[in-house]
Formats: C-alpha cells, structure tokens, sequence
C-alpha cells in the first residue's frame, strides 16, 4: 500500500472518529456515499492552516 494511501486512510478514520460518524458500512454504494461526503466537507468545509485557514476550493476554486 502506498504511503498516499495509507495517510487517506488514517486521515479518514481520525475525521470519522472525530465527527462520531464511525460505523461500518453496509455495502460499497454506502461507502462511496460516505467518501463522497468525506471529500466535499474535507474541500469545501474544512479550514487547513497551511492555506492561510482557508478551505482549498476557496484558495484553489474548482478544479475538476
């Protein structure tokens, strides 16, 4: 596995935890929802102080 990999995952599990969404997932539709929602708060909700406390769509817009 690689280290990118590995960091997503640990990232993931900790925002998880922190937010008492920890569960497991029934299927992998419910796990695609879950990441999709993961990824939209982690981009569009989330400040990251390397970026000045911004989130990174404010700092980057849309890229994709």
């Amino acid at each position: 596995m690689s280290v990118f990999c590995l960091s997503a995952i640990i990232k993931i599990d900790f925002s998880n935890y922190f937010f008492r969404d920890l569960h497991a997932f029934e299927d992998g539709v419910k796990l695609y929802e879950g990441l999709q929602k993961y990824f939209y708060f982690y981009n569009n909700e989330r400040i990251h102080q390397s970026l000045d406390y911004k989130t990174p769509t404010s700092q980057y817009g849309l890229v994709a």
